[in-house]
């Protein structure tokens, strides 16, 4: 995880724009429990992360969709986003690179994506202004089964 949040990620903000991000850390920490954002700040503490700047909506996709912050986690997460119609450089790379580098889960990586086709587009909801509302109520909006 250090080789990706080293060098990776700071690579792929050459191929991205930022999006708006209206939080801080402190600031999810004190919204109310149960809430999305209280459960990312929960998260990011557990594995002693600090929330990235310009990666606030990928580690808030993670607390959405229920996924674990390592390796074959982020790789399952890109493919869920590959099926979600997410056509990006990072997800593209990471869902080439993954299947190529780990083929004991191409059957994982195939139910995720399927996963991901199933749902609405989660880029399409406004994610910042939903910190507030409790993940489970935003889980069941998006029809999100975990």
């Amino acid at each position: 995880m250090a080789l990706i949040h080293d060098v990776g990620l700071p690579l792929l903000l050459n191929f991205r724009k930022p999006k708006p991000w209206y939080y801080t850390h402190e600031q999810l920490r004190i919204l109310p429990e149960g809430s999305w954002g209280k459960a990312l700040a929960e998260l990011l503490d557990k594995n002693n992360y600090k929330l990235l700047a310009n990666y606030e909506h990928h580690d808030a996709k993670h607390v959405l969709l229920g996924y674990p912050m390592d390796e074959v986690s982020e790789v399952r997460l890109q493919f869920f986003f590959f099926g979600n119609r997410r056509y990006t450089f990072p997800v593209l790379s990471t869902v080439f690179v993954g299947s190529l580098l780990m083929p004991e889960y191409w059957n994982v990586f195939l139910n995720e994506y399927k996963k991901g086709q199933k749902l609405p587009e989660i880029n399409k909801f406004d994610l910042p202004n939903m910190m507030h509302l409790q993940l489970n109520d935003v889980r069941r909006m998006m029809r999100i089964v975990i």
